[in-house]
């Protein structure tokens, strides 16, 4: 992996994989980097999936900044 970061903010909806897929990815070649996904509706299954997949929490889209 070329760029190790410390923490990654994923959105769910890619255009060329799920956002699923590369939590996986990211998770099994970066161990240490904590992934937050973000997603447009609160209690979609992608969420749920996101979580299996390794992400350690998750951000709503449009959640007011204070919330944030």
């Amino acid at each position: 992996m070329k760029h190790k970061p410390d923490v990654t903010l994923m959105d769910l909806r890619l255009p060329a994989m799920s956002g699923v897929d590369a939590i996986r990815s990211i998770r099994s070649n970066a161990l240490t980097s904590s992934v937050r996904c973000s997603n447009t509706y609160e209690g979609d299954a992608d969420i749920h999936r996101a979580l299996e997949a390794g992400a350690q929490g998750y951000v709503i889209k449009g959640m007011p900044y204070q919330t944030l």
